[in-house]
């Protein structure tokens, strides 16, 4: 009976540090597995063909069409555009006219639990909208928004299995919406540093806002007025794995513009943070719409909305302390960001316990 109580022993105890060696791995994207085909369908041949993509390597996996090598496309819609016998006219550089709807101003970005765990990503998404916010005199205002915070998602940041050798995959923009979905390859971009980590989450959030690749010229495409035909420096360029973010080029910049240029819809900002805390607390909230600092105000209301304090910060992150049990309202608004125009104030509940 001993001997039979040392063995389970013994097997418990295997099995507990095989399960200890499990929880510390870092969890990637898995096993590659290669589902793609190459699309042989003429009819969906000649669909990406009117919208001026290369038909030579469009391939089809799962539920989506991808063009360029990461664009990706879903099949429903583009099945029921042949079917309905539409594409979209209007052909540029890298990119088409309006894409996203005028009145789609403030489109709502998340990064998805499977890889906001990495610290490096869910910052260089921050920093990717931040430089695409940064283009002034375009109607284009992304939002950070955390999970908790009741919003409409526009587009989702995610990991997932995009094959070897592909770091990530954008969306393109379907039915007047921002594409739905950007795509890292983890065990393709573990690697990589901060600055190539920026590069690849501007270029394909690019893709989610309709830009296309800057240096394929063949078909050659109506071409951006004040863009070149080929810009090697561009956020867009084919190919990112492993470039190193620098600044968006002059030709990004009058790209996004010609594309989306300011109107009238609002802007917003969007305030995250604790709701709760301890009295006297230091608490961090920050502004969703990343914009350089000096793009800011923020203040507090106690519960009568009586003001009371304005606070010296002008940047999108606030951290603030010293007020005693209570509710509050801390509110921010954007200021000159287009045009010198304020944007209404956002309010937060914050309640000192």
């Amino acid at each position: 009976m001993k001997r039979n109580y040392f063995v389970l022993l013994v097997v418990a105890l295997i099995i507990l540090a095989i399960g200890c060696q499990k929880k510390n791995e870092i969890v990637t994207s898995g096993p590659k597995k290669s589902t793609v085909s190459v699309v042989k369908d003429s009819s969906v041949i000649s669909f990406f063909k009117s919208l001026g993509f290369k038909t030579n390597n469009i391939v089809e996996k799962d539920s989506i069409y991808i063009a360029e090598g990461d664009i990706s496309f879903n099949k429903v819609y583009v099945l029921n555009q042949i079917k309905k016998g539409k594409t979209t006219d209007e052909v540029g550089r890298h990119s088409y006219q309006s894409l996203i709807s005028q009145n789609r101003t403030n489109i709502y970005v998340r990064v998805a639990p499977n890889i906001i765990t990495f610290a490096n990503y869910d910052n260089a998404v921050r920093e990717a909208i931040r430089q695409w916010n940064s283009v002034t005199n375009c109607r284009v205002n992304l939002i950070y928004t955390p999970a908790g915070v009741n919003m409409p998602i526009d587009i989702t940041i995610q990991a997932g299995d995009l094959g070897t050798g592909l770091c990530g995959q954008g969306s393109w923009p379907t039915s007047g919406l921002a594409g739905s979905t950007v795509t890292i390859d983890l065990d393709e971009t573990l690697s990589l540093s901060f600055p190539q980590l920026i590069f690849l989450l501007i270029h394909e959030i690019g893709h989610n806002l309709g830009l296309r690749h800057s240096d394929i010229t063949n078909p050659p495409n109506n071409v951006i007025p004040g863009t070149p035909v080929f810009d090697a420096n561009s956020v867009m360029r084919s190919a990112t794995c492993g470039f190193t973010f620098v600044a968006l080029t002059q030709a990004d910049i009058d790209a996004v513009r010609f594309m989306y240029p300011a109107n009238s819809p609002t802007l917003v900002t969007q305030i995250s943070g604790p709701s709760f805390a301890p009295a006297f607390s230091t608490l961090t909230h920050i502004s969703g719409a990343f914009y350089p600092c000096n793009n800011y105000e923020w203040r507090l209301l106690n519960s009568d909305e009586q003001l009371l304090a304005n606070f010296t910060n002008n940047c999108a992150e606030l951290t603030w302390s010293g007020y005693p049990s209570g509710e509050y309202y801390l509110e921010c608004r954007l200021t000159n960001p287009e045009n010198n125009a304020s944007t209404p104030w956002n309010r937060y509940y914050v309640n000192l316990e």
